[in-house]
This record gives structure tokens, sequence and C-alpha cells, in this order.
């Protein structure tokens, strides 16, 4: 099972993670294959999807995807992209296990993958606006409201 992190984590926006699940085995699989990634704490599930896994979040920090297909000796499962929220209180580094699970596997001892972010992008800042900006802004309200004024008040519709 191997997993890593894709790109940069950013508080309140999030992150990726690529769970990629690959038979070493010397046969083909046969059964149904789970895998299960309980998120660290401050990590929560945005979404999960992968060509061909049933994906589920059973809770808002616990992603389980199954699926039946046999998997050939020395072959890969596409990847399962599961995208998370960063929470505010998050701190680094944040280490994720995730672990595969096969009831025809004969050696269950190398059924995970882990990945550990060591930093995280600060949260994009708000927008603001310029004091030229405002002025202006403030302009073309006084501007709407004049033209208003000169028209008088609107007469009621029937």
């Amino acid at each position: 099972m191997g997993k890593t992190h894709v790109g940069m984590f950013t508080v309140q926006t999030g992150g990726t993670y690529e769970l990629r699940v690959h038979n070493i085995g010397r046969g083909p699989t046969s059964e149904l294959v789970t895998v299960t990634d309980p998120l660290p704490t401050g990590l929560e599930v945005d979404s999960v999807t992968g060509a061909g896994w049933n994906c589920n979040a059973s809770t808002a920090t616990k992603v389980v995807c199954t699926r039946s297909d046999a998997l050939a000796a020395g072959a890969s499962y596409p990847a399962i992209v599961l995208a998370v929220v960063i929470g505010r209180a998050t701190v680094v580094p944040i280490h994720n296990v995730a672990t595969v699970t096969t009831p025809d596997d004969a050696d269950p001892s190398n059924g995970s993958g882990s990945d550990t972010v060591y930093s995280l992008s600060p949260p994009a800042p708000a927008p603001t606006l310029s004091f030229a900006g405002m002025v202006l802004a403030l302009g073309i309200l006084l501007g709407v409201a004049a033209a208003r004024m000169r028209r008088g008040p609107t007469p009621p519709t029937t």
C-alpha cells in the first residue's frame, strides 16, 4: 500500500492524498479488498474517488473503499484520491496511515502505507479593498443615490 500527499496542504482549504494498492504477492487476489483510512486529528474528508472503487466516508474522519475484482501479482489498482479539509488548529507533523486488507492475503504485515506532512501553508488572506477602491465604491454609491433622488419616488405598479 502506497500513500502520498499531492501538492501543498493549506490550513482551512485542504490537500489531497493518493492511496495506491499494489499486489506484491505471488498470486492474484480473489476476495474483497478493503482500504481503510482513519484520518488524523485536524483532518476531515472533503471527497473521495477512485476508478472501480466503492468509497464512502463512514464518518467525517474515516474513509473506507472496497472492490472485489482480482488484482494480479505485481499489478496495481487505480489510485484512490482523497481530498481533505485541514482545520485551523491542526498541528504538524500530520502522520496519516491507511491500511489494505483482503482475506486471502498471505502476509498482512505489509498492508499499510503512511505519509507525513511536515508543513502547512497559511490560509489565503481575506480580500481587502485599497483606500482608492473604497473612495471609488463610495462615489459610485453616492452617484446612484443622487440619480434616484432626482427622479423622485417610483409610482406603484398595478
